[in-house]
C-alpha cells in the first residue's frame, strides 16, 4: 500500500510539471486581448483532413499579416483571429475595418490561424528562404454555412475528450504518463517482492 500512495504522489507531481505551458512570444500587432477574452477552449474543430493550408511568407519586418473576408469578399472588421503555435498558448488578434490583421514574432514553421470556426494551417517562411510561389498575406473567408441534423456526443462527453485531447497533446504529458505506466507497476512489484 506504501508504494501505492508513493506512485500516486509521483504521478501527481508529473501531471502537475506536465500542465505547466510556457509563454508564448508571438505578440500581435493591434492592440492586445482583454484580460476578461478567453481563448477558444480545445482544439479546432475541423477535422485535420478538411483544414486549408497556405504557404505564407513574413514581412521583411517579420510580421504574419493577413485579412479576414465574407463569403462575397467584403472585409470583416474588428473580428478576433487566433493564432495557435507548438510553442505555446494561444495569441489573439483583432482585425481593423478593412479586414486587416497582423502578428508580430512569428517563427517560419507550421501554425493554426482561426477565426471562429474557419481554421486555417499556415506553413510560414521567412523572406529568404521562401518558395517561389508563396503568399505575402493569409486570405480568412469566413464560412457560416449551417449544417443541420447532426447528432453527436452529449456536451459531457465532448468536454471530457476535449480535456483528454489537449492533456495528450502535450509532449511532457505524454512521457509523464507513459513513464507512470511503466513506473508504478515496477514499483509495486518491486515492494510485494521484498516483504
Amino acid at each position: 500500500m506504501r508504494s501505492f500512495v508513493l506512485g500516486r504522489r509521483v504521478l501527481v507531481g508529473l501531471l502537475v510539471v506536465a500542465l505547466g505551458n510556457p509563454a508564448l512570444a508571438v505578440t500581435p500587432t493591434s492592440q492586445p486581448p482583454a484580460a476578461s477574452e478567453q481563448a477558444p477552449t480545445g482544439q479546432p474543430t475541423q477535422p485535420l483532413g478538411k483544414i486549408a493550408a497556405a504557404d505564407v511568407v513574413l514581412t521583411t519586418d517579420g510580421l504574419l499579416v493577413g485579412q479576414m473576408v465574407d463569403r462575397s469578399g467584403k472585409p470583416i472588421g474588428d473580428a478576433p483571429i487566433w493564432l495557435h503555435t507548438p510553442a505555446g498558448e494561444p495569441v489573439k488578434a483583432q482585425t481593423n475595418g478593412r479586414g486587416q490583421f497582423a502578428y508580430q514574432g512569428v517563427r517560419d514553421g507550421v501554425c493554426i490561424v482561426q477565426a471562429g470556426e474557419q481554421v486555417k494551417l499556415a506553413r510560414v517562411w521567412a523572406k529568404h528562404s521562401a518558395p517561389p510561389r508563396v503568399q505575402s498575406g493569409l486570405l480568412m473567408v469566413a464560412d457560416r454555412e449551417v449544417v443541420r441534423g447532426q447528432i453527436g456526443p452529449n456536451a459531457t462527453a465532448n468536454a471530457i475528450a476535449g480535456r483528454t485531447k489537449r492533456f495528450f497533446a502535450n509532449p511532457i504529458a505524454l512521457a509523464a504518463t507513459i513513464g507512470a505506466a511503466v513506473a508504478i507497476p515496477v514499483a509495486i512489484h518491486n515492494s510485494d517482492s521484498g516483504s
